[in-house]
């Protein structure tokens, strides 16, 4: 056992230092809130909601509560130990993920400690994404999916019917599951290519072996039927990407600004990447190709899917970078060392593990209303508030049922009327004070500097109860 610790292990267990020092910032995320309110109402009255019970705009409007099993994972993690309950849980997570991804990209490259070093970049672009949501959970699929897929080409045939059955855990925990989809396709398309093509190397499936992908592809769409919400969820996926009120506002499903400093990093990555292909002496995968050309695409459509595009093209551009760079041997292993920076590495978490800290004990510089919240609280004010989108969840989480939300980050529900008549009201176009009376709440959370405040500022129905230098509270006169 001494002698089975390696540099590039040890290399990879270091990242549990990353894991804890990204999931135990402060949270700004702003869903985290509204994920951990639908997996505590699901835990508490044991049935999942078909109708949105939360909002008072859309009480009762149908809603696809598509990550109902993560949500309930993430609130029993809180329940068990607050903060320290989800550091834990995403480190769990993102420790599956970046195992999968280490063996896999190990498997395309033959060579452990370059794809150590590949893992832990990855990890590093891909931290900004590592948030206590659903999608954690679908990246540990996604990458499943993949490794079985990869397995299956070289060979280990009874590996691929494991898929179906994560099919049924993804459709549950994430609306990505489409994306296993995308995946069987891509590899099965890659076997129909049988001629060789200039430097592209063909990947032909036997017979056999194709009408078993096809088949698995089959299942796989079944699988997908096993949820709460049935053939909704086959149709989920393209509601979302079709809808434009969801894809042009909100900022995960909008393209990258390469303008911004961050993305112009994914943009060096997505240069680079191309740049490995191009110089690459050897002759290419027609799957590899489908993969960087796919990924690529979806990355360049959403922002959301940088990630899947690091998580599936890292194994891709080790091979690639296999050609370039020449092997070396091992090299002499200096055990002793490797123990050592595991121990240095148990040693710093412990020193910088977050101090006693529950979600809720922010103050006044946060980005959430917890001095608006507190009054809330304080003074028993219940009723309906019309709120700023970005504090819904968190006002569902710290005040419902004593009040009802105008909107939160569930988008999909909202999409066709309430989020286009929020924008109008907060926009002062000229059908607000008509949206405004339509909607009649008893509350008004809102930030200081939105375009609202003049309107009601002037309006003796609306007196302000509270106000800081992150909210003001208005409350109706009726």
């Amino acid at each position: 056992m001494y002698k089975s610790l390696k540099l590039h292990h040890a290399a990879v267990f270091s990242l549990l230092l990353l894991f804890v020092l990204v999931s135990g910032r402060p949270v700004t995320d702003t869903d985290v809130w509204w994920h951990l309110k639908a997996g505590q109402y699901i835990w508490q009255n044991a049935q999942i909601p078909k109708t949105d019970p939360f909002s008072f705009t859309n009480y009762g409007h149908p809603w696809i509560t598509h990550e109902w099993l993560s949500e309930i994972i993430y609130y029993l993690f809180y329940k068990a130990g607050k903060l320290y309950g989800l550091i834990i849980a995403n480190t769990v997570f993102l420790s599956a993920v970046f195992t999968i991804l280490y063996r896999l990209t190990r498997l395309r490259t033959g060579r452990p400690f370059m794809s150590a070093v590949l893992v832990m970049i990855t990890a590093v672009l891909s931290s900004v994404f590592w948030v206590y949501r659903p999608h954690i959970l679908g990246y540990i699929c996604f990458l499943a999916f993949l490794y079985v897929l990869e397995l299956y080409k070289m060979g280990h045939h009874r590996l691929l019917w494991i898929l179906p059955p994560i099919m049924v855990l993804w459709v549950n925990l994430h609306g990505s599951y489409i994306m296993g989809l995308i995946l069987i396709v891509l590899y099965l398309l890659a076997g129909f290519i049988k001629k060789s093509t200039g430097r592209i190397m063909p990947e032909p499936w036997p017979q056999r072996r194709a009408a078993e992908l096809a088949g698995c592809l089959g299942v796989s769409i079944l699988a997908v039927f096993i949820n709460p919400n049935t053939y909704k969820m086959v149709i989920y996926p393209f509601f979302t990407v079709g809808n434009s009120n969801i894809v042009d506002r909100i900022n995960e499903w909008a393209s990258p600004n390469f303008h911004e400093p961050i993305f112009l990093v994914f943009l060096v990555v997505f240069l680079a990447g191309f740049g490995l292909l191009a110089v690459h002496d050897g002759r290419h995968r027609v799957s590899d190709l489908l993969l960087v050309a796919g990924f690529t695409c979806l990355a360049c459509f959403a922002v959301r899917n940088i990630a899947l595009y690091l998580l599936a093209c890292t194994p891709v551009f080790g091979y690639y970078l296999t050609g370039l760079i020449r092997p070396g041997q091992e090299g002499k292993q200096f055990y002793a060392a490797n123990w050592a920076l595991v121990v240095a590495v148990i040693l710093a978490l412990i020193i910088i593990w977050p101090k006693p800290n529950d979600l809720l004990v922010l103050d006044d510089k946060s980005v959430f209303p917890a001095g608006a919240v507190k009054y809330l609280s304080e003074n028993n004010l219940s009723g309906n508030i019309l709120n700023d989108y970005n504090w819904g969840g968190y006002l569902l989480w710290s005040r419902f049922p004593q009040n009802r939300v105008f909107i939160d980050g569930r988008t999909d529900i909202y999409a066709d009327r309430v989020y286009p008549d929020y924008l109008k009201i907060m926009n002062l176009s000229p059908e607000s004070l008509k949206l405004l009376a339509g909607y009649n709440p008893d509350l008004i959370l809102i930030k200081p500097k939105a375009s609202l405040n003049t309107l009601l500022s002037g309006r003796r129905e609306w007196q302000v109860l509270y106000r800081d230098n992150v909210s003001i509270l208005y409350q109706h006169s009726h």
